[in-house]
């Protein structure tokens, strides 16, 4: 009867998938300093259609009202030691992730903590 209240689950193919498009994109933007440092203090946070990136825990407690489940990125080892993304000017290619975010991927779906308020 009350379905409708409960929160969507994500299977973890959808926060995979989710989690390495976010983290590459946050790669390619920032470079591999400032990533670093966002992987140290930041977090990703999971809804049902989407994931955002949240620098500070406070802030994303109080104003992500959707969460299904989070991780903390200094969680994940691996994402400590990223490479930058190679570039490659020869059609259909364009950047890569590389192979540490993908691994990350895997590793977040298998690691995330369901939201509780």
């Amino acid at each position: 009867m009350f379905d409708f209240f409960k929160k969507k689950t994500l299977s973890e193919g959808e926060i995979s998938e989710r989690a390495q498009s976010c983290l590459g994109e946050l790669l390619v933007e920032n470079g591999p300093d400032k990533f670093k440092t966002m992987v140290e203090t930041g977090y990703l946070g999971f809804t049902s259609n989407s994931v955002s990136y949240w620098a500070d825990w406070d802030f994303m407690v109080k104003f992500d009202r959707n969460t299904i489940c989070y991780v903390k990125l200094s969680d994940i080892p691996m994402l400590k030691n990223v490479r930058p993304a190679v570039v490659s000017d020869i059609p259909p290619f364009g950047q890569y992730v590389p192979q540490e975010i993908l691994f990350a991927g895997i590793e977040i779906s298998k690691s995330v903590r369901p939201w509780k308020r």
